[in-house]
């Protein structure tokens, strides 16, 4: 430490906090290391916050830590460029980064309404009706949130071969 007129601080405020039950001078922490809960978030780097011992982001699903700047960003949302590290994407929740901007598996649709990735939908499945017709597999379109024919009460749908077709039915009658 070092004291002008009656004014102490640490030798280097910038990279030391002072930690006034140890009486000393300490260096400020990154990210995943070990704080002190009783001097709070000054024991952490930058917009970090000492969380149970524990240097982290303020808000760990909406941030990720960049280790170049020791600080926490804002993850990415959907269609917003991204990158993949050996940690994951910088993506928000269950997206993906996939070619440089935030998207979902080919497997699922983006639903606005909860800003994550869902399974895409199939015949009577749940769907988004916020997600347009992205919600459910072709042919099918999202009505009431239930993926359906486009006409549910004139067409039927085939599972053998993926298909909705209008609602007249050939019926064969088997004899003996």
């Amino acid at each position: 430490m070092v004291c002008v007129s009656d004014i102490c601080d640490c030798e280097i405020p910038a990279m030391q906090y002072h930690d006034p039950y140890a009486k000393s001078c300490e260096a400020i922490r990154t990210y995943k290391e070990n704080c002190s809960t009783l001097v709070g978030d000054s024991t952490c780097y930058n917009n970090m916050v000492c969380l149970s011992g524990t240097c982290d982001c303020e808000i760990p699903a909406l941030q990720y830590y960049v280790f170049y700047d020791k600080s926490c960003k804002t993850r990415a949302k959907f269609k917003e460029p991204c990158q993949t590290s050996e940690d994951g994407s910088n993506c928000y929740g269950n997206m993906i980064c996939v070619s440089g901007v935030c998207g979902c598996n080919t497997t699922q649709y983006y639903n606005p309404n909860v800003h994550s990735c869902n399974e895409t939908g199939r015949y009577l499945d749940p769907c988004s009706t916020a997600a347009r017709n992205t919600s459910c597999y072709p042919p099918l379109l999202c009505s009431s949130s239930v993926c359906h024919c486009e006409l549910p009460a004139m067409m039927h749908y085939d599972a053998d071969d993926n298909t909705c077709n209008d609602g007249t039915y050939s019926v064969h009658i088997l004899t003996p």
